[in-house]
C-alpha cells in the first residue's frame, strides 16, 4: 500500500531544503554585490582624492607663476621710481646751480658797474687821506657789506698773475718780477677775482 504520508514528508523536507539554497544564493548573490559596491565607491574615492590632489597641484604652480610675475612687476616698477626719483634729484640740483649762478653773474654786474665810483673814492682817500679820514672808515665798511675786498699791491711786491694785469713789464738785472706802480686797484668779490689790479711790473 503506498505511503502518502512518507511521500509528503520527503517533498516538504525537499522543498525546504530548495528554499535554504535559494536563499544562500541570493545572499551569496547580494553580498558580491555588496563587496562590489564597496569596491566601486573605494575606487571612486580614490579617483576623487587624485583628481583633487592633481587639481590643488595645478593651482599652487599657477598661484607660484603669478606671484613670480607680480614680483617681477613690483621690482621693475620699483626701479623705475627709484631712476625716476634720481633724475628728479638731479635736475633740482643742476636747476639749483644754474639759478645760483644766474643770481651771481647778476650781482657780479651790478658790481662791476659801480667799481668806477668806488675807484674815485678810492683815489680821493688816497689823495687827501687827512682831509677824508672819516670817509675812510665808512668807504671800508662799505667794502666789507658789499663783500669787496680791494687790491691795491705795494711798490716792490712780487708779481702775481692770479690778481694782477701787467700792461708794461720794465727789464732789470734779474728774472724777478715786482710791482713797480699801481695804476688801477683790483677787486676780489665773494671770494673770487672781480677784477685783477692795473700795473706795470718790473724786472730786479
Amino acid at each position: 500500500m503506498f505511503n502518502m504520508d512518507g511521500m509528503g514528508a520527503k517533498g516538504g523536507f525537499g522543498a525546504a531544503q530548495k528554499k535554504i539554497k535559494k536563499n544562500e544564493v541570493e545572499m551569496q548573490g547580494r553580498g558580491e554585490k555588496m563587496q562590489s559596491g564597496t569596491m566601486e565607491t573605494g575606487n571612486a574615492n580614490a579617483n576623487a582624492n587624485a583628481n583633487g590632489a592633481l587639481a590643488l597641484q595645478k593651482k599652487l604652480k599657477e598661484t607660484e607663476e603669478t606671484l613670480a610675475i607680480t614680483t617681477a612687476k613690483v621690482e621693475e616698477m620699483t626701479a623705475d621710481a627709484q631712476r625716476a626719483r634720481a633724475d628728479l634729484e638731479n635736475y633740482r640740483k643742476q636747476v639749483e646751480k644754474r639759478l645760483e649762478k644766474a643770481e651771481k653773474d647778476e650781482r657780479d654786474k651790478t658790481v662791476i658797474k659801480i667799481l668806477p665810483l668806488v675807484d674815485d673814492m678810492g683815489r680821493a682817500i688816497e689823495t687827501y687821506p687827512d682831509e677824508l679820514s672819516a670817509l675812510k672808515k665808512n668807504f671800508q665798511k662799505i667794502l666789507e657789506k658789499l663783500e669787496l675786498v680791494r687790491i691795491v699791491p705795494e711798490v716792490g711786491t712780487e708779481f702775481d698773475p692770479e690778481i694782477h694785469n701787467a700792461i708794461s713789464v720794465e727789464d732789470g738785472d734779474g728774472e724777478k718780477e715786482v710791482i713797480a706802480e699801481t695804476l688801477q686797484a683790483g677787486y676780489m668779490y665773494e671770494g673770487e677775482m672781480l677784477r685783477p689790479a692795473m700795473v706795470r711790473v718790473k724786472k730786479i
